[in-house]
């Protein structure tokens, strides 16, 4: 689990480097369309031991 976390952790982070450079921007530009198609996030129930109940709602 550690190692997973630190591989997100690592990505977000390598992101956010790369996201002032024009080539990167071009290629999220590229992506925006599809993702305002997009519906909006649902809690997943199944995380109620990481969420907290009222946040559920």
């Amino acid at each position: 689990m550690r190692d997973l976390m630190r591989q997100v952790v690592n990505r977000l982070y390598k992101f956010q480097l790369r996201f002032g450079k024009p080539e990167c921007q071009a290629f999220v530009d590229r992506w925006l369309g599809v993702a305002r198609k997009w519906h909006e996030p649902v809690l997943d129930p199944g995380l109620s031991g990481i969420i907290p109940p009222h946040a559920a709602d």
